[in-house]
């Protein structure tokens, strides 16, 4: 599986699904709690931890641009072409899924839970916003992107909506978003992105224009997660086949010889020194007690194939 695949699957998750289904749903009385189930429990946990692993998968995708260029080039082809991945950044900085208001007062995402903003950090970014907005800058800003990003129209509107956010507020926290505005500012006028020159520790200039469109992509050979697209085409449109089968042949309750090798395994043999050290009483007592347990599996397993029947004829 490709690390840059699994990120764009899962900022795709944030941005298309709505804020309020990205978490568990906040418990208002300690009934809500008590009336909850085992499985209404579990599935907000599983909720919980898809939208922890989703803001993790946005540091990662910072990280992917921040050393873009000591990876393989097909992984920024890849992000930037096949995924168009700025075409998803810039919703999500609108979206904001990391900041939430809760009984009338503002929470943000850090450190894997949710913390109440205080008043005097209201204008303070989130970190997991400034993981986006330099994302956003490593993309846009790297000369070499510049030259192998087609500007479409589409994608120059939504570049373009980065402009509203843009302020000395901002500025004041990432002070490398000025770059950034003055390349957005050009990019409105010349309807493409211009060729940055980057001098030794500082940002591009914006000079030296030279349109996308006339450069030619290069011929590039990049790894194909082949395993992973091989069971999506072959499952597609039958996964809950495979999980109806999975439970009927794979999750089953345990068979007679199963229950049998159980049996075995609980007759813990003895050394001929500890046996001749028992009488007779206190073998047959060792015996009985390991016969009772025995007996008892057996009798609960019974019992839960004869409910199941039951359970059965209740939902029909």
């Amino acid at each position: 599986m490709r690390g840059d695949d699994y990120v764009y699957r899962k900022l795709t998750y944030l941005v298309i699904t709505p804020n309020s289904k990205l978490f568990s749903p906040t418990l208002t009385c300690k009934e809500d709690a008590l009336d909850a189930s085992e499985v209404d429990l579990l599935d907000q946990q599983a909720l919980d931890l898809e939208f922890q692993i989703c803001m993790v998968s946005i540091s990662l995708c910072r990280f992917l641009t921040d050393h873009q260029k000591h990876m393989p080039l097909t992984v920024t082809s890849r992000l930037l072409n096949t995924h168009d991945v700025l075409m998803t950044l810039v919703p999500l900085l609108t979206k904001a899924p990391w900041v939430r208001k809760r009984r009338g007062e503002f929470e943000k995402f850090e450190k894997n839970e949710w913390k109440m903003i205080e008043e005097d950090d209201l204008c303070t970014l989130p970190k997991l916003n400034v993981q986006v907005w330099l994302a956003i800058f490593n993309l846009i800003m790297d000369g070499e992107n510049r030259r192998r990003y087609d500007m479409t129209n589409i994608r120059k509107d939504n570049l373009l909506k980065l402009r509203r956010f843009l302020n000395e507020v901002i500025f004041d926290q990432i002070p490398p978003l000025t770059e950034l505005l003055r390349t957005l500012e050009e990019l409105s006028i010349t309807n493409q992105l211009t060729q940055s020159i980057t001098p030794a520790g500082g940002y591009g200039t914006g000079l030296n224009t030279m349109a996308s469109s006339n450069v030619s992509s290069a011929f590039l050979v990049e790894v194909v997660a082949e395993i992973r697209e091989a069971l999506v085409k072959t499952y597609e449109g039958r996964w809950q086949e495979v999980a109806d089968e999975q439970m009927a042949e794979i999750f089953v309750k345990e068979t007679k010889e199963e229950m049998d090798r159980l049996k075995d395994m609980i007759s813990i043999p003895r050394f001929d020194d500890e046996e001749d050290g028992l009488d007779e009483t206190q073998r047959m007592a060792f015996n009985k007690n390991a016969q009772d347990l025995v007996q008892e599996v057996m009798e609960s397993h019974k019992a839960q194939e004869q409910a199941k029947p039951e359970d059965e004829s209740s939902v029909a």
